[in-house]
């Protein structure tokens, strides 16, 4: 069995998710010293473009106590007011900031019960959205994998995926039309897809010149770079709009 443990942190980073979901038991470790001026009760955001300190408002923080001997401020209605505002224009914020507003809006005072739950919370957030991404990436399958020309990758067996995107490859001799010209007809639709690894990192300015960098190299990498595109995958896409994406490929 491997364990991990760490202590919590004000909205943690993806590397925190990351050793969670490597190990099968994650321990809390808020029984050590409360750290001031750490990231314990503070973060950024992007607020109008720029770093925005974050602070979750906390009584009788001290160096000399553990990070469970101090308790969480009530009211939390500026820092709330604050995240809304930077991002009540994201794609994702009708279904992220409700998450947002059960963390900082739990009734504990125990510093260390308030960001386990938060962790908690997300965690909870991420096995939906994995899960959603899950039946979008099959429907996905369902309706491309006959398609000629085009390329959709089944999931490996014993590997756990958490699909944070669906690639498939078109082959232009085949489909009839280049990856290309696939991404700007689905644009033309209002899709928007993605040309992962594209251009190659090969061939940004700092590693162009270098003899590695060369095409004849990459022969490979150049294929795939020219063919993969990335359908939208978000949890919140219904039925009608996978049906949509599936369609225009389909047709075209």
């Amino acid at each position: 069995m491997k364990i991990g443990i760490m202590q919590p942190c004000f909205f943690p980073y993806i590397g925190y998710f990351q050793l969670i979901n490597s190990v099968d038991k994650y321990v809390i470790y808020d029984d050590v010293q409360f750290i001031k001026g750490g990231w314990i009760n503070r973060n950024n955001i992007l607020l109008n473009g720029e770093r925005h300190r974050i602070n979750l408002l906390l009584s009788g923080a001290s160096s000399n106590k553990s990070i469970n001997e101090v308790e969480v401020q009530s009211n939390q209605v500026k820092l709330i007011k604050t995240i809304e505002s930077a991002y009540k224009k994201a794609p994702t914020f009708d279904k992220v900031f409700p998450v947002l507003l059960n963390i900082l809006e739990y009734g504990g005072k125990n510093l260390g019960e308030f960001l386990g739950n938060s962790i908690k919370e997300f965690c909870n957030y991420m096995d939906y959205a994995i899960t959603k991404r899950k039946e979008i990436a099959q429907r996905y399958r369902e309706a491309l994998r006959n398609i000629e020309g085009i390329t959709v990758f089944e999931d490996f067996e014993n590997v756990k995926h958490n699909y944070p995107y669906f690639p498939i490859l078109v082959d232009a001799d085949k489909y009839g039309f280049t990856r290309d010209e696939l991404y700007e007809m689905m644009k033309a639709n209002y899709i928007f897809g993605r040309r992962y690894f594209y251009p190659l990192i090969s061939q940004f300015s700092t590693y162009r010149g270098l003899p590695s960098a060369s095409a004849t190299n990459l022969l490979v990498a150049e294929e795939i770079a020219e063919q993969v595109i990335c359908l939208p995958i978000s949890p919140k896409l219904d039925d009608k709009l996978i049906r949509q994406i599936a369609t225009i490929i389909c047709k075209i």
